[in-house]
């Protein structure tokens, strides 16, 4: 039976390298472990060439199951081989092997099984070598753990005292190899560390000096390209203007002396340059300035060194893609948007001319269209729209659509338009989306209502609500799921426009809110923001007509008496402000006074008085002594930093807490933090603004 399976075994591990072929021989073995648990006797036993065959089975496979299958079949090996199945004892070809395949997992805990395997072989009678440790330090540095370069570099010294690098009779490298300092030169660079740079650094010196006490003549150990590389990456992942100038110092070191002595294996490749242009790229998208001109300044010395004979490699499309991303992210200093569109036109002549590599994406085509959006450029839209039409005769732009960063450049068109305050162009943009099939998210139309809104040109209501009845449309087509951001907007977009019946049309899109919300859409439940607008509303109602006002304070109070029954938003100063307002809407005399008063003493209970609620205050009321004695305030003007800290605490943390988010969200190379925003004066303006 043994002999059979062997056969088996060998029959099926002749077979092309694949996962299904790999499976097959394990299956194969692991027959012949079970045929040796039900008869164990040494004719019968699996030997260690047979573990060998199935080990090297997944070793070929290319399979993403590789390496944990290689460990769990050299587990069976090893437990086998406890159980008095001598045949089975591992070898130290195996042990290479299975660390190979260690070495190159990513898998967590790869590491800590790679050592365990090592520790183990002297059992078996086995003298680790060189290329074991070598297997081991590659696992321990491509580790996620933060202090694996550090384990690496422990292990790697080690490793040099046991086997110091050296040449054979006939020439061939013993010894720990170049390979192995890079790995963990490698390690370090991208360990997160802030010793990083510096312990890498120390690994290049302390590897110079290993080189030089073995065998200098022979060059068994001298850095290469590679080694140089490493450390200029450890200088650039430092991301901040410091570390990426000494990276760019040290490429230009390295290459000042490839040219000096003409030593190939010290010339920068793609990698070493690619480094340091995209370390300037990343502070260029925390807007340091001059970051773009640096990247570019590095390409075009690349180009012309290439040109000129005097190195041998060339920009790839990856140099060129990561400068253009550069002037891109910098697209707000004069010149940049251009200079990223004259790179992605370039790309593109290039490839033209033959040299696919250089085809053009969707994803660069967007990069410099955003580039054109974000300039200040009063033609900057003619500009991005240029772009689109220079490439729209791309496969990917032909219907049916199915690239999502098509989508995303006609969504940045429209986003434009509105940023650019032409919501006629992002109207065309949006229908055009529609009619392709591209299936608009609910915060195109809002970008492109709001955009009207703030037009306020005579039409742009009419337009508005052309928009929202083409979003309604797509709603009961399947097509968006509108949010509460868009229904507020609409409500604001009806007070822009003064429209008859305001209060109760606002109260109309209210209600409709709520029943979409009743039937499964999460994302439209009103929100504070959403009772502001019908409130603003309600106050911008006023006319001549006193049953008409009365009709719009009957609806103010119901919606504040909602909110504030609410269980989750609840009123804020924005509430407050506007319901003193809607207090207005009433007769002069003691109803409005009553109604002033109480919902002043209720802000102040709440803590949410601001300057805004103040002035929304004195306008409310007809009689100046009202307010001065509400605010207990009996001349001059109402200092916000007197008022009782108990009126205004719920304001302030809400401001504190916008304050932190915004700081959090704020991009840029300087110290983080900064000045507190003041209480009282001129109030503040964070993320989203009164309704």
């Amino acid at each position: 039976d043994i002999k059979h399976l062997r056969e088996k075994l060998k029959t099926a591990s002749l077979k092309a390298p694949s996962e299904e072929t790999a499976e097959a021989v394990e299956k194969v073995l692991l027959q012949m472990v079970d045929e040796w648990h039900q008869n164990p006797n040494d004719s019968n036993a699996p030997t260690a060439s047979d573990f060998d065959t199935a080990i090297a089975a997944w070793s070929d496979s290319n399979s993403p199951e590789m390496a944990r299958r290689v460990g769990i079949l050299y587990f069976e090996q090893e437990t086998l081989f406890e159980q008095n199945c001598v045949a089975a004892k591992p070898t130290a070809e195996i042990v290479s092997t299975v660390l190979a395949a260690m070495s190159s997992s990513r898998e967590r805990g790869a590491d800590r099984r790679a050592w365990a395997v090592l520790e183990r072989v002297p059992q078996y009678g086995i003298e680790p070598t060189a290329e074991m440790y070598t297997f081991v330090i590659r696992s321990l540095a491509r580790s996620k753990d933060r202090n694996s370069a550090e384990r690496a570099e422990d292990v790697l010294k080690d490793a040099v005292k046991k086997f110091p690098p050296g040449m054979d009779e006939n020439g061939n490298q013993t010894g720990m190899g170049v390979d192995s300092f890079n790995v963990v030169l490698t390690a370090w660079a991208k360990s997160g560390r802030d010793d990083g740079p510096r312990r890498a650094e120390e690994l290049l010196v302390y590897m110079d000096q290993v080189h030089k006490a073995n065998g200098e003549d022979d060059n068994v150990l001298k850095p290469n390209v590679s080694s140089f590389t490493s450390l200029i990456d450890a200088y650039a992942q430092t991301n901040d203007w410091d570390g990426v100038s000494a990276s760019e110092r040290m490429l230009n070191r390295l290459l000042e002396q490839f040219l000096e002595e003409g030593d190939e294996s010290l010339e920068p490749n793609v990698a070493s340059w690619t480094i340091v242009i995209s370390a300037w790229t990343r502070l260029a998208r925390k807007n340091f300035n001059k970051c773009a001109e640096k990247a570019d300044r590095l390409l075009r010395r690349m180009e012309e060194l290439y040109q000129e004979g005097r190195t041998s490699v060339a920009p790839d499309v990856i140099t060129y893609i990561t400068v253009m991303n550069a002037h891109a992210a910098d697209s707000k200093s004069p010149g940049n948007a251009r200079k990223a569109q004259d790179i992605l036109d370039e790309m593109n002549e290039r490839y033209l001319d033959g040299e696919d590599d250089m085809k053009v994406s969707t994803k660069s085509i967007k990069v410099v269209i955003d580039a054109w959006i974000k300039t200040n450029d009063p033609n900057a839209m003619d500009q991005a729209e240029a772009v689109l039409e220079t490439y729209e005769d791309m496969d990917e732009f032909q219907e049916p659509i199915d690239d999502e960063i098509v989508q995303d450049i006609y969504r940045s068109m429209l986003f434009g338009f509105t940023k650019h305050k032409d919501p006629h162009r992002a109207e065309e943009y949006l229908r055009e989306m529609v009619s392709l099939g591209l299936k608009p998210d609910c915060f195109c139309y809002d970008r492109v209502i709001e955009a009207y809104t703030q037009l306020n040109a005579p039409d742009s209501f009419e337009s508005t609500c052309a928009v929202f009845e083409l979003m309604e449309q797509c709603r009961k087509d399947g097509d968006v799921m509108p949010n509460e951001r868009v229904y507020t907007s609409f409500i604001r977009a009806l007070s822009k426009a003064k429209v008859k019946g305001l209060a109760r049309k606002a109260t109309t899109v209210l209600k409709k809110m709520n029943e979409l919300y009743k039937q499964g859409n999460r994302s439209i439940k009103p929100t504070t923001f959403t009772y502001n607008a019908v409130l603003n509303a309600c106050a911008d109602s006023m006319n001549d007509d006193d049953s008409d006002n009365m009709e719009a304070f009957k609806v103010a109070i119901g919606i504040f008496n909602d909110l504030r029954n609410d269980g989750n938003d609840g009123p804020d100063h924005v509430t407050f402000g506007n319901m003193l307002r809607c207090a207005a809407l009433l007769p002069e005399g003691e109803q409005r006074d009553t109604v002033i008063t109480s919902t002043f003493q209720l802000c102040c209970k709440t803590g949410f008085v601001n300057s805004y609620v103040i002035r929304d205050l004195q306008y409310a009321c007809s009689d100046e002594e009202l307010w001065r004695r509400l605010v207990k305030c009996p001349q001059g003007d109402v200092d916000c930093d007197e008022l009782p800290a108990s009126w205004k605490s719920a304001y302030e943390r809400k401001q504190e807490k916008a304050f932190r988010r915004e700081n959090d969200n704020r991009k840029g190379g300087g110290e983080r933090g900064g000045r507190r925003p003041s209480f009282g004066g001129r109030p503040e303006k964070f993320s989203r603004e009164r309704r």
